[in-house]
């Protein structure tokens, strides 16, 4: 009796052993499953972005011409501002003086001589004038009139004096002329560098 119950407790030992091998075994089928799984997403993955670098340097590739001829552009552009500069301060310096000439022709009333006209060198532009007038209230409406012209900071009528019998008064006229400033291209707005962008990237991507 003893030996049949020993018998029975070996073979329900034995078939609980299978069971458990085989769960064991199925575990370890589905974690090796799931690892090829894992492993295969991430060598795809990897193979993808090594693909896309690989895209992307020859897209840069391509374009690298443009962007040495933009900063081609650039350097010529940087190198050539001083003359630039240079030639547009002549041309407002001309510009200048030939609206001064404008302003003095359309202050002068009728008999008013000017004698002498001129500027010290230098910055302020004083400009000094003397001539003679009819009258005191004529010289000072020469004054007047410069005045009502937006090219002159200021106008100072120094003084008038008689000149002569006749009747004629002389004056002296200083004229400070105002500054110029040369114009300046206005920083670009969020909304116009965000067209440039956008205008670049379809540049780009039209001839890639």
């Amino acid at each position: 009796m003893p030996n049949i119950n020993l018998i029975a407790e070996r073979r329900a030992e034995k078939r609980r052993m299978e069971r458990l091998s085989k769960q064991l075994f199925y575990a370890m089928g589905a974690s090796l499953a799931i690892l090829v799984s894992v492993g295969s997403y991430l060598m795809t993955a990897r193979f993808k972005q090594m693909g896309d670098v690989a895209d992307a340097d020859h897209r840069m590739e391509k374009v690298r011409p443009i962007i040495d001829e933009i900063d081609r552009v650039k350097k010529e552009t940087s190198d050539k501002q001083p003359k630039v500069t240079t030639l547009e301060r002549a041309r407002f310096d001309t510009l200048r003086w030939t609206l001064l000439f404008q302003a003095v022709a359309q202050s002068l009333p009728k008999d008013v001589w000017l004698t002498t006209i001129g500027a010290p060198e230098g910055e302020p532009i004083v400009v000094s004038l003397s001539g003679s007038a009819p009258s005191q209230a004529i010289a000072g409406q020469v004054a007047l009139n410069l005045k009502s012209k937006p090219l002159f900071e200021r106008v100072e009528l120094l003084s008038t004096n008689l000149l002569d019998k006749g009747g004629r008064f002389g004056f002296q006229i200083n004229a400070p002329i105002k500054p110029i400033s040369l114009p300046t291209a206005p920083p670009p707005t969020a909304e116009a560098k965000k067209t440039a962008k956008v205008t670049t990237v379809k540049g780009d991507n039209s001839r890639v």
